[in-house]
């Protein structure tokens, strides 16, 4: 029974020697030729929208008051600012940034300050098996993962200023003034605009839809033709932005501003480094900037394990901050506000990997722990006595065995060598 004990003790004592260890690359602890993996980082892929608007001049010279405007609004759809942009500058140029359709999707990056090896070279290692599985840029996964694509993608809404023109132009019909010696009745639109009390006695959806697509068409030739041109372009900056490990939570981040003589982004110059965009400009004033937020939950997942650091050799897996991640604009209108996890705000946990196999699956996207299996064999009285002559060498061994004692040793290993000879040639007649 004391051999027994003894033996277990010994087995409790080799156990975190067994155990597989995983080391932290540094610049002074390079791997070499070691099995490797390396966690991931968060970035954000952002697409922003930004629309050049040209006003052409229409035809009319007419110099309309202030007070004519409003009429004019309501019958036509006149915009007073455009029209009178459209005639001091021609052509007249102006950009903004398309809010509702910013684009912010989350994706994952190597984090080149997160690489673990393994050291084949260990004592007690040589009978383990490790096995990954790699994603991209060598960032560590295993089995199957979906990922939820959190964009903010608004389809830009809105209904033409000639739906209500429309509107109007039908609940004045037959009361409208004749009288086109007047400045704000002009018979081109007003005729345009009546063609639309057709669209009610149709019945046939398709006829309908054919009808009204060719009377806007109409409508809105014979305005730019009269008052102003509108011409669009858009065109879509798409750049990456990867937050540092010490990117302050809970305090606004200014990311870039809009340069709207120019119609450029101008991003934080203190961001440049964290900034993947072919070209840009950058500039140290952040006013009036485009913001980000990282509001912290209040309740995290961190704040109930111990942090990893390089004197634990467990295995080490991503535990993110879950945050909100919020956009607003210079006026502090909310522009993108989702939920996120950011790896590189958050700490590394580990696992005190003291059995003999552990299969695990981590997320592509954040490194985070998503299934883990631990296999290890219980120590059974069977184990026990097949080390317990290991024991007993390791007690006489610490106190010197007698002569009688290691003849007797030699004899019992001739006996093993005999039966193993005989138990060979069995095998090799059957």
């Amino acid at each position: 029974m004391k051999l027994k004990l003894l033996s277990l003790l010994f087995l409790a004592a080799l156990a975190p020697a067994m155990a597989q260890e995983y080391q932290h690359a540094s610049a002074s602890k390079k791997i070499n030729g070691d099995q490797a993996y390396m966690l991931p980082k968060a970035a954000l892929n952002i697409e922003v929208s930004i629309d050049k608007t040209t006003l052409v001049p229409g035809s009319l010279k007419t110099v309309y008051d202030k007070d004519q405007f409003p009429l004019l609004k309501r019958k036509y759809g006149v915009d007073f600012e455009k029209y009178n942009n459209s005639r001091s500058k021609n052509p007249y140029v102006t950009y903004s940034i398309a809010e509702d359709s910013i684009k912010i999707n989350l994706k994952s990056m190597p984090d080149y300050s997160k690489i673990y090896y393994v050291n084949p070279k260990a004592k007690w290692n040589k009978n383990q098996v490790v096995s990954f599985t790699y994603g991209a840029d060598g960032i560590l996964t295993e089995g199957e993962s979906s990922v939820e694509n959190k964009t903010f993608d608004i389809v830009v809404k809105g209904l033409s200023g000639l739906s209500a023109i429309v509107g109007a132009a039908l609940k004045d019909a037959g009361t409208q003034s004749t009288d086109y010696t007047i400045p704000t009745n002009i018979k081109e639109l007003d005729e345009a605009l009546l063609k639309f009390n057709t669209l009610e006695d149709q019945i046939n959806y398709d006829i309908y839809k054919d009808l009204k697509k060719r009377y806007e068409k109409e409508y809105s030739a014979i305005f730019a033709d009269l008052f102003y041109k509108e011409k669009k372009e858009t065109k879509a900056v798409k750049f990456i932005y990867v937050p540092s490990s010490s990117t302050p939570v809970n305090t606004p981040v200014p990311l870039f501003k809009f340069d709207n003589a120019k119609g450029e982004l101008v991003f934080n110059n203190a961001l440049q480094s964290q900034i993947i965009i072919s070209e840009a400009i950058f500039d140290s004033n952040t006013g009036s900037s485009y913001n980000l937020y990282y509001d912290k939950l209040s309740e995290q997942q961190s704040d109930y394990y111990t942090p990893r650091s390089d004197s634990n050799t467990g295995f080490a897996y991503n535990i993110p901050l879950s945050v909100f991640l919020k956009l607003t604009n210079p006026k502090a209108k909310i522009l993108y506000y989702e939920p996120a996890k950011i790896p590189q705000l958050g700490i590394v946990g580990f696992t005190n990997t003291r059995k003999e196999k552990l299969i695990f699956q981590l997320d592509p996207l954040t490194g985070e722990l998503k299934k883990l299996s631990i296999e290890g064999k219980a120590i059974s009285t069977d184990q026990t006595g097949s080390v317990s002559p290991l024991v007993t060498d390791i007690i006489a061994t610490a106190k010197g065995d007698t002569d009688a004692t290691k003849l007797e040793k030699e004899v019992k290993q001739l006996e093993m060598e005999i039966k193993k000879r005989n138990l060979l040639k069995e095998l090799e007649i059957q």
